[in-house]
C-alpha cells in the first residue's frame, strides 16, 4: 500500500468519525419527523383522549401540536381555554416519549464522554514542546493523572454554564 492512499484511507475514516454526531442527529431528527407523521395519521383516524390542564403547568414542545404531560409527549389536534384551563383533544405519543428519553440519556453519557476527550487532548497538547521545533514526545510524563478530575493544563475548551436547548 502506498504512503499518499494509506494517508487517504486515515483521513476519510476520521471525517467519517468526526462527522458520526451529526449523523446520529439528523438519522434521530428524520426519525422523529417519521413518528409526527405517523401520529397525524392516527390523530385522525383513532378516538382522541380529552386533557385537562392548568394554564400555568402546561409544556408547550411545539407550539399549538405537542405538549409534554408527566414525562409523555401528547400530540394535540384541538384546543380550547376556559377560565385559566386548556382542554386538549388528542393522543399520547409512546413512540416520541420513548425518542426522547433516549436522546436524554444519549445527552447525559455524551457529556461524561466528552470530559474524556478534553483530558486526552489536553494530554496529547502538553506531549509537544511547540509548534515552531519538531515534536518531541515527553518521556517524563506522568501518566497516573491523564484521566484526572481536575486537569493540570488550561483547558482550550469553554464551558457552556446554560443548559442545553430541550427538544
Amino acid at each position: 500500500m502506498k504512503k499518499g492512499s494509506a494517508k487517504h484511507i486515515i483521513s476519510c475514516f476520521l471525517l467519517i468519525l468526526a462527522a458520526m454526531p451529526l449523523i446520529y442527529i439528523l438519522f434521530a431528527r428524520v426519525y422523529q419527523e417519521l413518528i409526527r407523521h405517523k401520529m397525524k395519521e392516527r390523530l385522525e383516524a383513532q378516538v382522541l383522549q380529552t386533557v385537562t390542564i392548568p394554564e400555568n403547568e402546561v409544556l408547550w414542545v411545539k407550539d399549538e401540536k405537542e405538549i409534554l404531560i408527566n414525562g409523555r409527549m401528547f400530540d394535540i389536534r384541538s384546543t380550547h381555554s376556559q377560565s385559566g384551563v386548556y382542554v386538549f383533544s388528542g393522543l399520547f405519543d409512546n413512540d416520541e416519549t420513548q425518542l426522547l428519553k433516549k436522546l436524554q440519556k444519549d445527552q447525559q453519557s455524551s457529556n461524561s464522554e466528552n470530559k474524556l476527550l478534553v483530558h486526552l487532548f489536553q494530554f496529547l497538547q502538553s506531549c509537544y514542546q511547540n509548534q515552531q521545533s519538531e515534536p518531541v514526545f515527553c518521556e517524563n510524563m506522568n501518566f497516573d493523572n491523564l484521566f484526572s478530575t481536575t486537569p493540570s493544563l488550561h483547558s482550550g475548551f469553554l464551558s457552556i454554564y446554560s443548559p442545553p436547548p430541550q427538544v
